[in-house]
């Protein structure tokens, strides 16, 4: 459950940052911002990277402080109340790796554990037809389902999955944010870096030549897959105003 509430969190974070600048946030500046947050407000010190570990499910909080802050966070008004307000049926996630989209999908526990409990108390045959159907049924759901984007020059635009067109490296799971708000644009010394509050209004980063890049929001490099940099006095007179 502790991936439940941090996801929640993040949720909060990103829903906040969108109000305030109409730019959605990655995983990675959520949690950096989810970070200051639970040490600044709530005396929970914990590291960005622990905070997206146990996001993507790869680890639980160690701290009891740091469940708690989250809780507060979420206005709930402990680890108790949080649970007591979350007892929806939980869902396993299922990895098609042998579908063509590589889609995960999420099956409940109680259908999980009804086929289980299915192929165990019947015969080869049925058993045999369980699986199969359920594969079927899941194949079906990630084929037809899944969207595909690419990037293309300076933008992302959506397309079909197709390896024989696009090298299966270069297909990305489609965003909406990436294609209306992610761009790489040029600019120079009149270019307005900076919103009225001071925060930045575009990122940068350097391509596999080592040419320094603009882009128009948050996010990973399309072709270096490193994060991006937001904007600084000292980098626009070094490198746009020189």
């Amino acid at each position: 459950m502790h991936q439940k509430l941090v996801d929640q969190a993040f949720k909060k974070v990103k829903k906040k940052e969108v109000k305030n600048s109409g730019i959605p946030l990655n995983d990675t500046p959520t949690s950096e911002n989810l970070s200051i947050i639970l040490t600044d407000q709530y005396n929970a010190s914990v590291s960005d990277r622990t905070l997206r570990d146990v996001y993507y499910g790869k680890k639980n909080i160690k701290k009891e402080k740091t469940v708690l802050a989250l809780c507060k966070f979420l206005d709930y008004e402990d680890y108790q109340d949080f649970l007591e307000k979350n007892k929806k049926e939980s869902n396993v996630i299922i990895d098609l790796k042998g579908s063509k989209s590589s889609k995960s999908i999420k099956i409940s526990t109680t259908l999980l554990n009804l086929l289980l409990n299915r192929i165990q108390k019947n015969k080869t045959s049925i058993t045999l037809f369980c699986i199969i159907s359920f594969a079927g049924v899941a194949y079906f759901y990630a084929s037809t389902k899944q969207r595909w984007m690419i990037w293309k020059d300076d933008h992302y635009e959506e397309v079909s999955f197709d390896t024989k067109k696009y090298e299966l490296g270069k297909l990305k799971l489609y965003k909406e944010d990436r294609i209306k708000y992610f761009k790489k644009i040029k600019v120079n010394c009149e270019y307005d870096f900076f919103d009225e509050s001071g925060n930045p209004n575009v990122w940068y980063g350097k391509n596999n030549f080592g040419e320094l890049e603009i882009f128009t929001s948050v996010g990973i490099h399309p072709e270096t897959g490193k994060t991006l940099k937001h904007i600084t006095e000292h980098m626009i007179h070094k490198y746009i105003c020189q």
